[in-house]
């Protein structure tokens, strides 16, 4: 579970300016689609996405890459930075209802348990924390909406100034509707 070792260490401080944008959001919804939006600017192998279905979200993780090495190890980091994440913007009172990775069970899973807090599922198509879509709408506490509107603007330029392809911006597009 080095994994999980590894995300326990992180949070929102590894996304830089990203994780500030995220803090400085109206509610945790808006900080999760920003999330979604700029992810790229910070990891290019994978595609984020939010999916609302009734009562029940999901924050979903995937890796495009082909056999990237450690990809068990990278999903179980980044859904439990995407856990801390959340928690830190919705508040302590957040769990997430289940996780699941899209990764093979390990002999021993009681690590994953204990550091999700939640129902962990393994060798699912998706990896993903899913929780109550209610919590999309809790306002950020200390959010500071002028420093959002800082931070929106140098995260707009860093995407201007970002990969001007065509065909990136493209599949980048194509890899997160095959997902959704």
């Amino acid at each position: 579970h080095i994994g999980l070792l590894l995300g326990e260490r992180s949070g929102l401080h590894v996304l830089g300016m990203l994780g500030d944008l995220l803090l400085n959001s109206a509610d945790v919804g808006s900080a999760l689609r920003s999330l979604i939006l700029y992810l790229h600017l910070h990891d290019r192998a994978s595609v984020p996405a939010l999916c609302i279905e009734g009562q029940q979200s999901r924050f979903v993780y995937s890796i495009y890459q082909p056999k990237v090495p450690g990809v068990a190890h990278i999903y179980d980091a980044a859904l439990l930075i995407t856990c801390h994440t959340i928690e830190r913007l919705a508040g302590p009172n957040w769990r997430p209802l289940e996780v699941h990775l899209a990764r093979p069970q390990p002999d021993d899973s009681r690590p994953y348990r204990q550091f999700f807090r939640a129902p962990v599922k393994f060798d699912i198509e998706q990896s993903a924390v899913v929780f109550e879509s209610g919590w999309l709408e809790q306002p950020i506490d200390h959010a500071d909406t002028t420093m959002h509107a800082i931070l929106m603007r140098e995260m707009e330029m860093l995407e201007s100034r970002g990969p001007g392809d065509v065909v990136e911006q493209l599949r980048r597009v194509l890899r997160l509707l095959l997902i959704t």
